[in-house]
């Protein structure tokens, strides 16, 4: 029924994703957009099929903490708290499908948070992370990573026991990442990709 967004200020754009971010809603059928909450945070909500979440740090920056988002009475009750450095914060994360977990990119790997039992573990993954996409069944995501020096962003499917399946890769130098959002059926899958063109041009007469 919703499409939530999020928008900050221009003079905050620096501090992102530390500074003031606000969400928004608007009906699918359009009209006026709405504030949902605003406060300091993650770069998006993101929603699975049963409860959106939304997440942020602590005030003294030592806990990085989830929320229940709902798109009409904004945030709701706390869903779960994570103690860390600020570098193995979840700022661009994603909720499984079912809404039963929470995973997000580390150094290394890809961190996995039940909010059922507030278990954590993390699943080995030598490329450097950009972002990570549940795939609609919730047996596994769709891993974008960053472009390396001369090479090429990498789009993979990496199954729950850490199986990797290279997918698609950017062409080098069209894209600094990559990423994948499946559709809601599943049967289609958007794709963050570019393209480049380089020319010259003779200039006379200047």
């Amino acid at each position: 029924k919703w499409i939530l967004y999020t928008a900050w200020d221009d003079d905050e754009k620096g501090s992102v994703p530390l500074g003031q971010t606000q969400v928004f809603r608007m009906s699918v059928s359009g009209g006026v957009s709405q504030l949902v909450y605003s406060g300091p945070g993650s770069l998006y909500p993101r929603c699975s099929r049963t409860l959106c979440v939304w997440g942020e740090p602590s005030a003294d920056g030592k806990q990085f903490r989830f929320f229940d988002l709902d798109p009409v009475k904004g945030k709701g009750r706390q869903l779960a708290t994570i103690e860390g450095p600020a570098s193995y914060f979840p700022w661009l994360f994603d909720v499984s499908p079912d809404g039963g977990m929470i995973g997000w990119p580390v150094p290394g790997a890809i961190r996995l948070l039940s909010l059922k039992d507030g278990k954590i573990s993390d699943l080995a993954h030598k490329e450097p992370i950009f972002e990570i996409d549940w795939a609609i069944d919730g047996k596994g995501m769709y891993v974008g990573s960053l472009a390396t020096l001369g090479g090429a962003a990498d789009l993979a499917y990496v199954d729950l026991q850490g199986n990797v399946h290279s997918l698609w890769k950017a062409p080098s130098f069209s894209s600094f990442a990559t990423w994948g959002i499946p559709s809601r059926d599943g049967r289609h899958l958007a794709i963050e990709g570019g393209t480049q063109d380089r020319n010259a041009w003779m200039l006379e007469n200047f």
